[in-house]
């Protein structure tokens, strides 16, 4: 597994995050997508956001490879308004079943979801 859908939130147990990182996830977390960097004794071991976190496996659902990462400097394509902004956050449309994508321009986060085929690279 490289890639993972990630959701855990307090109530699915403590025991399912290492327990060095549990702060990091506050409230929970649904639906995010992750890359898995490898296993660890009983742990996957996953990026989240800038950090390396230890998880249950069973916390995660293997996904493809989402075609933008973190980081990535994207552009909208029509009939979207044009904007280019850097990816912050990868996440599943469960209803879709596919990724979509949040931008950050100019130091603000959008709260504007984005498919795949609404954004190319910059």
């Amino acid at each position: 597994m490289e890639w993972a859908i990630f959701t855990w939130f307090p109530e699915h147990g403590a025991e399912k995050i290492h327990g060095d990182d549990i702060d990091l996830l506050a409230n929970g977390v649904q639906g995010r997508i992750v890359k898995v960097l490898g296993k660890d004794e009983n742990w996957v071991i996953i990026n989240f956001h800038t950090d390396a976190i230890r998880v249950e496996e069973s916390s995660l659902i293997e996904t493809p490879e989402p075609k933008f990462k973190l980081g990535d400097f994207v552009k909208t394509t029509p009939p979207r308004t044009e904007k280019n902004g850097v990816v912050s956050l990868v996440s599943w449309h469960y209803t879709k079943k596919k990724p979509y994508y949040l931008l950050t321009t100019n130091s603000i986060e959008s709260h504007s979801r984005y498919l795949e085929h609404e954004l190319a690279q910059a």
